[in-house]
């Protein structure tokens, strides 16, 4: 098993948009990438810890690759929430 760690510092008052793009990123990465699952841990207002589980480093290299385009639409919400 290969584990990873995330940190994420979000703009304030911008907490329900980040945890629901995390969430429904989160499934298209379990969906279509091979992910074992992860958790998101909010330390403070502003910032949140996540970790998640993959099978193995390899299978999270390359996990970007299979990800369909609702993906891209989401990490950008996600720059613009960060």
């Amino acid at each position: 098993m290969f584990s990873v760690i995330y940190k994420f510092e979000i703009k304030p008052d911008r907490k329900d948009s980040f945890e629901k793009s995390w969430k429904d990123l989160t499934h298209l990465i379990y969906d279509y990438a091979g992910s074992l699952g992860s958790r998101l841990h909010k330390k403070d207002e502003c910032n949140y810890i996540a970790y998640a589980q993959w099978p193995n480093k390899e299978t999270w290299e390359k996990s970007s690759n299979k990800l369909p385009e609702k993906s891209n639409e989401i990490s950008k919400l996600n720059e613009r929430i960060m």
